[in-house]
């Protein structure tokens, strides 16, 4: 006879009471964080209520608070709400929490007075790590992910969309003291008019007020020196967020993840629109977690021996953070995943900005003997960089000119604009006249996106 597999009743009794350890099984995550934040010192890491108050009504204890947030972390539960839900109906918080069931309003301002001893926590965990030989490795990859802000789209202050409206906003205004002009030479009068007068002049008064609140958004914007603000949250930035095609308010997070363990050793938000400035600062986060000391320089011209490799993609080329790295023994692998084969190899450096001045010529971005050697070994096109000289100007052997023109990559120096071209997908073009018999002239160079 077939038949389902018989569930049990809701009111079978059992001889013997059924323990909730029954339901986690001995391996399970929710006994590794218990495990681990019961040993984590919540005194020297400066929780909140850390010492139980001797009066007043009995507050949460941090450990089990932070088992909440550790476990939310890990599934993906960000709302304070979501977290108070599943304190109730689910077995491995009931577990983990040992029954209690805090408010979202008390898990909310847990994380919110926190956030300085949460991020001890991270960091000693990546120690514990390291005591446990998780992290043997010396080579991390580095890379980064937009995150949204809470502000709105709507509430970007965007210089070009505030010249567009004010340049609207003046043009309506005129259209309005066009027609108070045009009432004041008929003969109508305003009793002839009824409210109509009233109403315009009402209107014109909103638009000189809105036109005010613009034109202090709009100081506020060039006193920032950037492309926008964001009116109510002054943190975030206007960045382009995958499957948005308009910027939007949001953070760069920053990421240097173990590559034998995939285990997150160091991270950071930044405001930085691109990567292009985060590979040293990464890199020196990551040998900081890695508890490994910054080694004594050569000799001479002679760079430390590397400590650590770092891998990052093409978003964050630049030379002068690659030399950075290499000052501090730490070696970076930037071409290791790039097919710079028939390409044209632009190194964005930001040193541009310094043109014209004097401290342009002045410990400028340069390419390194092995970046060199990299690039002709990758079959590279031609090389482009935005500083004064692709070489080492205080290096009179010149190995990037010689290592490339002998392999016949030519080279272009003195580049700008830069940071208005994508990582890849451009055409670049290098236009010349005719010389004969020099080394070095100048060129038309653009680029079509």
């Amino acid at each position: 006879m077939s038949h389902h597999i018989a569930r049990v009743s809701h009111e079978q009794g059992a001889l013997f009471p059924l323990h909730l350890d029954d339901f986690v099984r001995p391996d399970h995550l929710v006994r590794v964080i218990a495990a681990y934040v019961d040993r984590v010192d919540v005194r020297q890491l400066g929780f909140a209520n850390a010492v139980p108050p001797e009066r007043g009504r009995p507050s949460y204890a941090p450990q089990d608070l932070l088992k909440l947030y550790v476990y939310a972390y890990i599934n993906g539960l960000q709302s304070s709400r979501r977290m108070e839900t599943e304190c109730e109906r689910n077995v491995e918080l009931l577990w983990l929490m040992g029954r209690l069931k805090p408010d979202h309003k008390t898990i909310a301002v847990f994380r919110q007075g926190n956030e300085p001893a949460i991020k001890g926590v991270c960091a000693a965990f990546v120690q514990f790590c390291r005591e446990q030989g998780q992290l043997v490795s010396r080579q991390v990859a580095v890379d980064g992910t937009k995150l949204r802000a809470a502000a709105s789209p709507r509430r970007l202050a965007m210089a070009k969309q505030l010249e567009k409206k004010l340049k609207e906003l003046e043009e309506r205004i005129a259209r309005f003291l066009k027609l108070l002009d045009e009432n004041d030479k008929s003969e109508q009068t305003e009793a002839d008019l009824g409210g109509d007068l009233d109403w315009v002049r009402a209107a014109l008064e909103r638009l000189r007020t809105q036109k005010g609140e613009l034109e202090g958004l709009k100081k506020a914007v060039e006193a920032s020196g950037r492309e926008g603000l964001v009116t109510n949250e002054a943190e975030a930035r206007a960045m382009q967020c995958t499957g948005k095609a308009a910027a939007v308010p949001a953070y760069n997070a920053q990421f240097a993840v173990s590559t034998d363990t995939h285990l997150i050793v160091h991270h950071a938000l930044t405001q930085d629109v691109n990567d292009r400035q985060q590979l040293a600062a990464m890199a020196d986060g990551a040998r900081e977690a890695l508890g490994l000391a910054v080694p004594p320089a050569g000799d001479g011209q002679d760079l430390p021996q590397p400590q650590m490799q770092v891998l990052a993609d093409a978003g964050y080329s630049s030379a002068e953070q690659a030399a950075q790295c290499e000052a501090r023994g730490i070696e970076p692998a930037t071409f290791d995943r790039i097919d710079v084969a028939g390409r044209a190899v632009l190194f964005h450096t930001g040193w541009s900005r310094h043109f014209a001045t004097p401290a342009y010529g002045v410990d400028a971005p340069f390419l390194t003997r092995a970046a060199a050697e990299a690039l002709v070994e990758r079959k590279a096109r031609l090389v482009g960089i935005d500083s004064v000289n692709i070489d080492d100007m205080a290096d009179l052997t010149r190995p990037a000119h010689s290592l490339l023109l002998r392999a016949g990559i030519p080279i272009v120096e003195h580049l700008a604009a830069l940071d208005s071209l994508p990582t890849s997908g451009f055409r670049f073009f290098a236009a010349v006249a005719k010389f004969r018999g020099i080394g070095t002239f100048p060129v038309r160079a653009f680029a079509i996106v």
